[in-house]
């Protein structure tokens, strides 16, 4: 638990810029006592609800419930998917994204699964969902697509297409922080800093916020209550700290970071490398670490 937490802490330090020292709070070091033992107070640490966020999982009960369009998958969805989300203007992936029906880009809670919802009725794989989930005994992550043009709905995992750009084995692609292309909130060249919204984003997030959207797609986005403004960031509802592509970063960071730490402890040469120390220890050698971590081919 230790060494997880070291992971996790150097890397929301690499995101934000530099070392930090954490908030105090009851714990001692980086542990906290208890699950709700945080700075915000937490009275869910399970916020999933009744169904289990896991590609398998998800299959059967879309199989069992008769869940035949994405229309219907996306309203079973709980509330964290529906707060935490980024909205694509550009995409890498084969679909449609535009302005008018930016993509949606939904990380819940922990950025362990994410999923890529087209909103535009013209794309070719408008009833079809990207999937990336990290799966937490292997540290492993899964690309998976849902294909709800089929009946009862496919589960097709691991396909060739995912891995030709996400690699083998497969990893999330997200920027560094203050550089998003493609997103609401982008790096575009003009007067407009990254994360501040520009004009026409902010435009249309009010808009969408106010139902003029795909009713299909959009219909249960949690949206910042007090509107949206050109030159502001992007917030996110029910969050004390709401600036959500900052939010999205250390998040996939994290869950990217917990993915390479299982991984580490799976592999039976981890006892070379077992960094079971105080933090000042691991802050001091990992620079000497981690090339000895990339030689053993613990990672690429």
């Amino acid at each position: 638990m230790k060494t997880l937490n070291v992971l996790k802490y150097l890397t929301y330090s690499l995101v934000l810029g530099g070392l930090v020292v954490p908030q105090a709070h009851s714990a001692v070091g980086l542990c906290p006592t208890f699950p709700t033992d945080t700075v915000v107070p937490l009275t869910d640490i399970n916020p999933d609800g009744p169904i289990k966020l896991e590609p398998d999982v998800l299959r059967d009960y879309i199989v069992s419930n008769n869940i035949g369009s994405m229309k219907a998958f996306l309203d079973i969805l709980p509330d964290h998917m529906n707060r935490n989300f980024a909205l694509m203007e550009k995409t890498g992936t084969p679909g449609l994204a535009s302005l008018m029906f930016p993509r949606i880009v939904m990380f819940g809670s922990d950025g362990k699964f994410m999923i890529n919802v087209p909103t535009d009725p013209a794309d070719p794989d408008y009833e079809r969902l990207d999937v990336a989930y990290m799966e937490e005994e292997t540290g492993f992550w899964e690309f998976s697509q849902f294909d709800f043009t089929t009946s009862p709905a496919t589960l097709n995992k691991n396909p060739a297409f995912c891995q030709d750009c996400h690699g083998s084995p497969a990893r999330p692609f997200w920027q560094q922080y203050l550089n998003w292309p493609g997103v609401f909130g982008d790096q575009d060249p003009d007067e407009f800093l990254p994360e501040l919204l520009e004009p026409r984003h902010a435009s249309r997030m009010n808009q969408l916020a106010a139902g003029l959207g795909n009713p299909d797609r959009f219909q249960n986005l949690t949206w910042w209550h007090n509107g949206y403004q050109s030159g502001q960031a992007q917030f996110s509802a029910k969050h004390a700290y709401a600036f959500t592509m900052s939010i999205m970063n250390m998040e996939i960071a994290r869950s990217v970071t917990e993915g390479l730490y299982r991984r580490l402890r799976n592999d039976p040469r981890w006892k070379k490398f077992d960094m079971n120390c105080s933090f000042p220890c691991i802050a001091m050698k990992k620079n000497a670490l981690l090339p000895e971590i990339k030689k053993n081919g613990f990672v690429n």
